[in-house]
């Protein structure tokens, strides 16, 4: 069994267990809290958002590009990402009151207290998640998972259920992430050194910061609607637009996990040959847009009866966000393609400014459509997935010479398919209604995978055999 073969197998084992698990809670969660609570709980995203770029970007993207990374420089990143979330933690602390009298929400000082913690964790398991991303240890990866994500889930039930609220949602995340770094270190059996390596810590800053940036920025601005949504409107409808976008986030989630765990170190291996790293891009866009494209296309085309069956009846405001939400994420899956592949290429800094321009103007998008209505908030939102898609794609374009419209034209017989399944899911919705959402979901869902797949593998197409190339042989190796 091929090196790749296995962190396919085991980045989906653990994209399953994460996913699945999340999803479970939240199903059980959605009919235990009230969507005002949910609404204070998505004012602290921001805080979740800086966890997890310290956990998974920046400095820890540096230890798995690179090649010639020592014990001292990962006990180096270990520690400035600690003294850097202590810092941020310890302000974030002490301006609690604050945050939550711009609110106008007393209960978030106590959460953002508690919810501090969260940094430390994430800052905690960055070096033991960069080594085994590197080596593409994802069964270990998968056994965590299952283990620290399945506490929290039944933790935050169990709280929900003696009225907890909001505080259930903390507790939830807290318990996830202590676990998964103690888990992390435990299995890794990794200790830092007492050093700091000023010199290496400045070629690891030189690559890692411009990620660490990148990221942080984009993530930024995609939360920013908490803040806008938050102040301007009440915590029931920032509990509701949440979930619109959390649901989106789902399947975005698992097919960006599964993507960036495997492709990344993959394709950082393949840099100094162009031409293969080429085809393996290529393939990798084949197989991942062919799954992205009739997820989230098929999640717009079945909203109406999803949301009530995923999380009740009082969630039915979520509907027309999602599906608007869910047809911008269709762009987003080839912008996480393409950034992938120019962070392998080493293109951080260029990537940076690219991210600061698109991310700015998300920003600006989000603070003026927030003013007319949520409709229009998830409209602009959406709208600047499609502008960052022609940005990235053109930057890729004059570094590899693969741009939008060749990768258009890859992805031509999967739009042919993706417009057959809508036009066959509409008519189908159109003439046979059902009573029970539950029986009309799996109805549309059963003749949309029909439409789709049952050609695809017909017909052999690129993806197909893309996909048992990577389940078979490895790309990186010769």
């Amino acid at each position: 069994m091929s090196t790749v073969h296995s962190a396919i197998r085991w980045k989906v084992v653990d994209q399953v267990l994460t996913q699945g698990l999340n999803l479970l809670a939240a199903m059980i969660l959605a009919r235990l809290i009230a969507p005002a609570e949910f609404g204070l709980f998505a004012i602290l995203v921001l805080l979740m958002v800086l966890g997890d770029v310290f956990a998974k970007g920046g400095l820890a993207m540096a230890l798995v590009q690179r090649q010639d990374i020592t014990h001292d420089d990962e006990s180096t990143v270990f520690w400035f990402n600690l003294a850097v979330a202590l810092l941020i933690a310890v302000g974030l602390f002490a301006l609690a009151p604050a945050i939550a009298a711009f609110f106008e929400q007393e209960r978030l000082t106590l959460l953002l207290r508690a919810l501090v913690f969260n940094l430390v964790f994430a800052a905690g398991i960055t070096v033991p998640w960069a080594r085994l991303s590197k080596r593409l240890a994802f069964k270990r990866l998968a056994l965590v998972t299952a283990i620290s994500v399945g506490a929290g889930a039944v933790v935050a039930v169990l709280m929900a259920l003696q009225g907890w609220g909001a505080g259930a949602l903390v507790m939830q995340l807290l318990v996830s992430s202590g676990l998964n770094m103690l888990c992390l270190v435990v299995l890794e059996r990794w200790q830092p050194a007492f050093t700091f390596d000023r010199r290496r810590f400045s070629t690891l800053f030189s690559y890692g910061a411009f990620h660490m940036g990148a990221s942080l920025m984009m993530l930024l601005s995609r939360q920013a609607y908490t803040v806008f949504v938050g102040k301007l409107y009440s915590p029931a409808d920032l509990g509701v637009f949440n979930r619109a976008v959390n649901t989106r986030g789902m399947p975005q989630n698992f097919i960006g996990s599964v993507y960036r765990g495997v492709g990344f170190p993959v394709l950082a291996r393949l840099t100094p040959e162009p031409q293969r790293f080429r085809d393996s891009l290529r393939a990798s866009l084949n197989a991942f847009m062919a799954l992205a494209l009739p997820v989230m296309a098929g999640i717009a085309l079945v909203a109406e009866d999803l949301v009530p069956v995923m999380f009740g009846p009082n969630w039915s405001a979520v509907v027309p966000f999602l599906q608007v939400l869910c047809i911008g994420a269709i762009a987003w899956a080839l912008n996480m393609i393409n950034l992938n592949a120019l962070s392998a290429l080493g293109e951080a800094r260029r990537v940076f400014r690219a991210q600061l321009m698109v991310q700015s103007l998300l920003l600006i998008t989000v603070a003026i459509t927030a003013q007319f209505n949520l409709l229009a908030l998830a409209i602009g939102m959406s709208v600047m997935e499609f502008i960052g898609t022609a940005i990235f794609a053109g930057m890729l374009k004059r570094r590899l010479g693969y741009g939008l419209a060749d990768q258009l034209r890859d992805l031509a017989p999967y739009l042919a398919l993706l417009a057959a399944m809508a036009a066959a899911v509409s008519l189908q919705r159109a003439l046979l209604p059902f009573d029970r959402a539950l029986y009309g979901l799996v109805v549309s869902v059963v003749l949309g995978a029909t439409v789709y797949l049952v050609p695809m593998v017909l017909l052999r197409l690129e993806a197909v055999d893309h996909g048992l190339m990577l389940l078979r042989k490895d790309p990186g190796s010769r």
